[in-house]
């Protein structure tokens, strides 16, 4: 794996990860509102 791919990997790695977090936090705040 060359330098630039793994930068690339990283990135992705770090957005897809924020995106998540993300989502997850808006999953627990529609469920608290449900209630």
């Amino acid at each position: 794996m060359t330098l630039f791919f793994q930068k690339l990997f990283r990135q992705n790695l770090k957005i897809i990860f924020f995106g998540f977090k993300v989502f997850l936090e808006a999953k627990l705040f529609i469920n608290s509102r449900k209630n």
